[in-house]
């Protein structure tokens, strides 16, 4: 695995977001909050992907090209939908905050809120580190590379190194 993007199939990749996705495992960084637009393209490419047994790591990133609106919780609705849409493809879904404070908290209070009102079958949880969120689905992922810590660091790095040269 030399080229961080070889065997990795891209999945989205705007300015604003990248997810990668190899062996079962999904990867998606986003350094914007999710619109309706956004979550229509990331829908839409995770249903092209497999029917199911898949595994999701969501990084969220800051940038501050893309600053967080206060009113940053009005895409609830839309990411309940959305999750009810594809959650059925997912055993379970990480998410990692790469960010801390206030910001941090909000983020955890959101997702909260969007899972208990989608209600998803799969198991989901939100990680301070890559590494435990890593492991976590590892535990969780059917039998494959969803299990090996390298892939989601593999797809990490296609992601991140994606979004670097955009613009």
């Amino acid at each position: 695995m030399g080229d961080d993007t070889e065997e990795a199939d891209v999945l989205v990749d705007d300015p604003r977001r990248c997810a990668c996705t190899q062996g079962g495992v999904v990867v998606s960084i986003h350094r914007a909050l999710l619109d309706g637009t956004a979550l229509s393209a990331f829908s839409e490419a995770v249903e092209s992907v497999a029917p199911e047994g898949l595994v999701l790591l969501t990084i969220f990133r800051l940038d501050p090209r893309y600053p967080l609106t206060p009113s940053f919780d009005t895409a609830i609705p839309e990411l309940v939908a959305t999750l009810r849409r594809i959650e059925r493809r997912f055993t379970a879904i990480a998410a990692v905050p790469e960010f801390g404070g206030v910001r941090r908290a909000s983020l955890r209070v959101v997702s909260r809120a969007v899972w208990t009102l989608a209600q998803p079958r799969c198991e989901q949880a939100i990680f301070d580190r890559m590494t435990d969120a890593a492991r976590w689905l590892g535990e969780r992922a059917p039998d494959g590379p969803a299990r090996d810590l390298a892939t989601y660091f593999h797809l990490y790095r296609a992601a991140d190194a994606r979004l670097r040269s955009s613009p």
